[in-house]
């Protein structure tokens, strides 16, 4: 086979392996974020002069996410409510921990996530390490592995993919009462691995406690979380907002 042919042929090659990689392209260009709640929170109407509302945002993760408070804050705003710093003042609370935020496989991975609720572990099959296939491997190995359209689909494949981040979060909402509220909590604390302690804890206040788990997906072609992490955090503010709204 003369070098003229083997170029022809090459070329078609590449182009034909690069059609899954072109297919991702087309399909993930726009950039899509989306949330789901584990469990609905429906709450009573408050009075408008009432709606005063304290804030509190946790990050247990190593992603820092600077610009969640201001943003919810802003959307409570928007929805008619007052933040207040005391919490003597406040009708209501909103209570959110970061306990997820990175890559993952997909977004129904992420919707595992979900499964069991607020408090509950995460199932974290399918979060971080998106790439490790990438990471182990390289161009060398790739083209040493197998035929030409192999290598030809491997390379395409490594220069576009289609990239999912999710930010998985807890949130408590406390509304005040005029009635007494009696919360019973219990948790078994292990002693290495020879025991537990069994905790009981009671407590009697005038704040009304519901549960939720959120998750959040921002899904694209390429996608790097710093551009994610805006549209994430305007998602996820938006989403426990609307708990807020009417």
């Amino acid at each position: 086979m003369n070098k003229t042919v083997l170029a022809i042929a090459l070329a078609a090659t590449l182009t034909l392996s690069g059609c899954g990689a072109m297919s991702t392209a087309i399909n993930n260009r726009d950039l899509e974020v989306s949330s789901k709640m584990s469990e609905s929170i429906f709450l009573d109407p408050v009075p408008r002069d009432k709606k005063t509302i304290y804030v509190q945002v946790r990050n247990t993760t190593s992603e820092k996410m600077p610009a969640l408070k201001e943003s919810l804050k802003a959307e409570l705003v928007n929805e008619g409510w007052r933040v207040v710093d005391d919490l003597d003042q406040a009708h209501d609370m909103v209570q959110v921990n970061v306990l997820q935020a990175g890559e993952a496989d997909s977004p129904e991975s992420v919707w595992d996530g979900l499964t069991g609720g607020y408090g509950s572990s995460l199932a974290l099959g399918g979060l971080a390490g998106l790439a490790m296939a990438s990471h182990k491997n390289n161009v060398g190995n790739g083209l040493g592995a197998g035929l030409l359209v192999g290598a030809g689909s491997w390379v395409a494949d490594q220069m576009v993919k289609n990239v999912t981040y999710s930010v998985i979060t807890d949130v408590q909402i406390s509304t005040h009462t005029k009635g007494k509220v009696k919360h019973s909590s219990q948790a078994n604390m292990s002693q290495g691995s020879s025991g537990s302690t069994e905790q009981h804890y009671d407590q009697e206040d005038n704040w009304l406690r519901y549960r939720t788990r959120i998750a959040s997906v921002a899904n694209k072609m390429n996608l790097e979380f710093d551009e994610a992490r805006p549209a994430l955090t305007q998602q996820l503010a938006t989403e426990v907002a609307g708990i807020f709204a009417g």
